[in-house]
């Protein structure tokens, strides 16, 4: 699903073993820097829940605006790299539609739930900071603002080297980035209760740092009826657009296409999100010269993919 920024460190989780070896798709994948802190030190403790709820409502939404803004764009066949793919119903989807899908996240519990979901597609756990692959492939797709939880710009810079090196030139890259005019950004609670589980949610927001903190804790019911809980941290960093977008042509990409959720897909998603849709552009671009390129609309550029 998501990366943790090195800001941002729990306690880890241990991993679950996997089943089966690695396909020889899945053993092209190379994190290249094992010292970063790894994304299962969160995420891998919330897998279950992220499993049951929060990714098949997302999967619904995305796919419904992919169909306008993405799928238009894509081959038959397309070879789509789902970055941050948490537990695959994305991946499960793209796959149904005849894709070839490759699915990346860092925890290696919410990979497990994906290989349920998405027999069809293969997986690897990585590192989005610091991954590599010997094919390319058409499209690199993080939804549900994964990126988000990086909370440095060097962070998100090394994403985007990342992913415009698995990609050929005119390749697509789309993801989703929260606002920080979102409602929910000064903070609040909510919770979730069912018969055999429990989810206590908790935000703040540090507006000089633009950090949103959640503090979950999480109680389940074992097989043997007892309660167990847990707590962890995610924390996310609202990227401002305009940075984004400079920060996307510094890493060879061409001008992208920004649409807004809150304006542009009706009443399927009017949450704080902007889609951010961009071509690998055939020349690199100085950062030297990003002073003088006009400002992109936070709202939606009009007009067709460059």
């Amino acid at each position: 699903m998501m990366v943790d920024s090195q800001e941002d460190n729990p306690g880890r989780v241990e991993s679950e073993e996997r089943s089966s070896a690695p396909s020889p798709r899945e053993r092209l994948a190379v994190s290249a820097a094992p010292s970063l802190p790894s994304a299962s030190t969160g995420y891998d403790g919330f897998a279950w829940f992220y499993n049951r709820y929060w990714g098949p409502d997302f999967c619904r939404t995305a796919m419904a605006i992919y169909q306008e803004i993405l799928f238009p764009h894509l081959r038959t066949s397309a070879e789509i790299l789902d970055l941050c793919c948490g537990t695959g119903q994305i991946a499960a989807a793209l796959v149904s539609r005849g894709y070839c899908v490759t699915g990346l996240d860092g925890s290696s519990a919410m990979l497990a739930h994906a290989r349920q979901n998405a027999p069809g597609a293969s997986f690897v756990e990585a590192d989005a900071r610091a991954f590599t692959f010997d094919h390319p492939f058409d499209l690199v797709l993080s939804a549900f603002d994964s990126l988000n939880h990086l909370l440095t710009q060097e962070d998100l810079a090394a994403v985007f080297r990342c992913v415009a090196a698995v990609l050929p030139p005119g390749g697509l890259f789309l993801f989703d980035l929260n606002l920080e005019e979102e409602k929910e950004s000064q903070g609040g609670s909510f919770d979730l209760v069912a018969e055999d589980h429990v989810c206590i949610v908790r935000s703040t927001y540090q507006p000089l740092r633009r950090f949103k903190r959640y503090d979950l804790t999480l109680f389940a019911q074992n097989d043997a009826g007892a309660w167990e809980r847990s707590d962890l941290t995610l924390t996310q960093r609202y990227h401002e657009v305009e940075t984004v977008r400079k920060m996307l042509l510094a890493g060879g990409f061409s001008e992208p296409q920004l649409f807004d959720a809150r304006q542009d897909f009706g009443p399927r998603r009017r949450d704080c999100r902007i889609y951010y849709l961009a071509r690998k552009s055939q020349v690199l671009r100085h950062p030297s010269n990003l002073s003088n390129t006009s400002t992109a609309s936070p709202e939606k550029q009009a007009g067709s993919l460059p």
